[in-house]
């Protein structure tokens, strides 16, 4: 199994592929706003993961 990550210039995870031998990659997709935090997930399948913040900071 083969793990790769690709980070943006602040070294933030933008995307994890991983390849089992045989078998095609999947990749899964990161995206942040402007305090570091994950907005969104892309999984493999294409289904994606919102995550929206409060004002203190707390997932709503």
């Amino acid at each position: 199994m083969t793990i790769l990550l690709a980070y943006d210039r602040e070294g933030r995870i933008r995307l994890k592929s991983q390849t089992v031998e045989g078998l095609a990659a999947k990749t899964v997709q990161y995206a942040y706003d402007l305090a570091v935090r994950v907005t969104r997930i892309i999984y493999p399948d294409a289904t994606e993961a919102r995550h929206a913040y409060d004002p203190t900071g707390s997932l709503s």
